[in-house]
């Protein structure tokens, strides 16, 4: 594909037989490039993902594309009812429940959720970073437990205005 590739971007062919390059390091937002490589709408997008700005514009038109960890959604809690607890981040927390549990042994709800972006559930994992057992993946211990009950008052307060 290319020899030589700018620092952090990797390639890698789609699903559909595609080219792609991405953009991955660690503490700033993933990226997949839009434009193709070598352009000049490319590199404005390779030194805006750089610079980690919330917003690439990414054509002559100034059309602008949101990067996912400033992309607003939800940080999510998903588990069974034992058992570890997966904190996540999606835009859709109850599409991403039943995309989780397809591969589950036990029955998953979703234990709560919290309007946010990739980099608060950055935070979050940094948080409960002692109880993590791998990955996304915290043990049910009490501290965890009451953020998820802390989460649903919340929740219930907002729904009921």
């Amino acid at each position: 594909m290319i020899d030589e590739i700018p620092p952090y971007v990797s390639t890698f062919v789609s699903q559909h037989g595609v080219d792609r390059m991405r953009f991955r390091r660690k503490g700033f937002p993933s990226y997949y490039f839009v434009n193709r490589y070598g352009t000049a709408a490319w590199e404005r997008e390779y030194a805006a993902c750089m610079r980690g700005d919330p917003l690439i514009k990414i054509s002559p038109s100034q059309k602008k594309v949101r990067l996912k960890a400033r992309a607003q959604g939800f940080v999510y809690f998903i588990g069974g009812r034992s058992g570890p607890i997966k904190i996540g981040y999606s835009i859709d927390a109850r599409k991403r429940l039943s995309k989780i549990s397809v591969g589950s042994s036990q029955h998953l709800s979703l234990l709560a959720k919290v309007p946010g972006t990739m980099d608060d559930e950055r935070r979050m994992h940094h948080r409960f970073a002692h109880i993590r057992v791998k990955g996304e993946w915290f043990r049910r211990e009490p501290e965890l437990i009451a953020e998820i009950e802390r989460i649903k008052k919340l929740n219930v307060s907002v729904e009921k205005k």
